[in-house]
């Protein structure tokens, strides 16, 4: 298996673990909104509030790593067409391909450390969510 092969499962797997988280973090969002709303009063619990900032907060990062992404990927490619527009003959096609193959990678490795703090903070509003949950069975 080649670099550019590994390159697009990586691509392509992460692409489908975004997709899923987002999909939980909008699940969890509108149940803990719902949970505020649920008594015709907005509530003001700690642990549903938790919840929603965690979940904010996910949002938040998760928007940056897409920033932080297409920014990296603009300039590989604004470099990469400069460099192919102003080559010698040192520079053949391979090497410019296997550079902007191995310029993926890192910037597709230094993306993935995003995925490092959006798990948690699913994780954790998840707990609060479940602990509103759980404390509101016994109270009742």
């Amino acid at each position: 298996m080649d670099l550019k092969t590994i390159q697009e499962v990586i691509t392509e797997q992460s692409a489908k673990c975004s997709d899923i988280g987002r999909k939980i973090g909008f699940g969890l969002t509108a149940i803990t909104w719902a949970f505020f709303f649920s008594d015709k009063k907005f509530s003001s619990n700690f642990l549903l509030l938790t919840a929603l900032i965690l979940e904010i907060l996910y949002f938040l990062v998760d928007f940056t790593q897409y920033y932080f992404m297409v920014i990296k990927y603009k300039n590989l490619y604004t470099n990469s067409w400069l460099v192919f527009q102003n080559k010698d003959e040192s520079i053949t096609e391979e090497i410019l391909r296997n550079a902007i193959i191995s310029t993926e990678s890192e910037i597709n490795r230094s993306g993935f450390r995003f995925f490092f703090f959006k798990f948690p903070l699913l994780l954790f509003s998840f707990i609060f969510l479940l602990l509103y949950i759980f404390f509101e069975i016994i109270n009742r």
